[in-house]
C-alpha cells in the first residue's frame, strides 16, 4: 500500500512499431497505452477503478470515486488515478510560433520565467492544461489560467477560478509532463523499457 496521499503519474514509452499502425489504430493505441498507465497508478496508489467513462463533453467521470487524468503523445503515454481532482498533461519540447507565445501567457506571467524561453512556455502550457484538465475543461478556458508564482523548476501555481493550483513537472529528454492537483508529494514512475504493441488490445 502507498503513502496515502502521494501521487503516482506514470509515463510508459511508446514502442518505436506503434509508428507502423494505421492513424486510428495508432490513436487507439495511445488512448489503451495510456489506460495502461492510469491502471499502474490506481495499484501504486492502491485504488480500485471501474468503467472508466466519460460526460458528454469528454471530461473523466471519477470510477468507484477515483479520479483520473490520462494524457498522450506520439512518444509517451501517461495516466494518473487519485482520491481528489487531478489532471496530467504530456508535451514533445519542440519550437513553436511566436503567436503562441502571446495566447499561453500575458507579459506579467512570462516575467516570472527564470528558464530558457522555449521550456518556459512549455513549463506554461503543459502546466495549464493539466489544471483545466483537473475540472474536465478544454483548452477553450485556458485565459481564465494565470501562472502566479515559479518558485524552482519542478513547480509552479496557477490561479484558475478562484483557486490556486500547485502544478508538479518533470522535463525528460525533449518531453516535459505536468500534474495538477493533490496535496502531498508526487513520486514520478518514469518509463523504462517500451511496452509492445501486441501486449495491449489488438487492433
Amino acid at each position: 500500500m502507498s503513502e496515502r496521499g502521494v501521487l503516482y503519474p506514470v509515463v510508459l514509452r511508446v514502442p518505436a512499431e506503434a509508428a507502423t499502425l494505421s492513424r486510428p489504430e495508432r490513436v487507439r493505441y495511445l488512448s489503451e497505452l495510456a489506460r495502461k498507465a492510469l491502471r499502474q497508478s490506481a495499484v501504486k496508489s492502491g485504488l480500485s477503478l471501474g468503467p472508466l467513462d466519460k460526460d458528454p463533453a469528454g471530461a473523466p467521470i471519477p470510477s468507484c470515486g477515483v479520479f483520473w487524468s490520462l494524457a498522450h503523445k506520439p512518444g509517451y503515454a501517461a495516466g494518473i488515478a487519485a482520491r481528489s481532482p487531478v489532471g496530467i498533461d504530456i508535451e514533445t519540447v519542440r519550437p513553436v510560433k511566436e503567436g503562441m507565445y502571446r495566447k499561453v501567457a500575458e507579459a506579467a506571467e512570462w516575467a516570472l520565467g527564470r528558464e530558457d524561453r522555449l521550456i518556459t512556455f512549455f513549463r506554461f502550457w503543459t502546466a495549464k492544461e493539466a489544471v483545466l484538465k483537473t475540472g474536465g475543461r478544454g483548452l477553450a478556458d485556458l485565459s481564465a489560467c494565470r501562472v502566479t508564482a515559479v518558485p524552482d523548476a519542478v513547480r509552479l501555481s496557477v490561479a484558475y477560478r478562484g483557486r490556486i493550483w500547485e502544478v508538479r513537472q518533470h522535463r525528460f529528454g525533449d518531453h516535459m509532463v505536468a500534474l495538477a492537483g493533490g496535496e502531498a508529494g508526487v513520486e514520478w514512475v518514469l518509463p523504462s523499457c517500451p511496452a509492445s504493441v501486441s501486449s495491449l488490445t489488438p487492433f
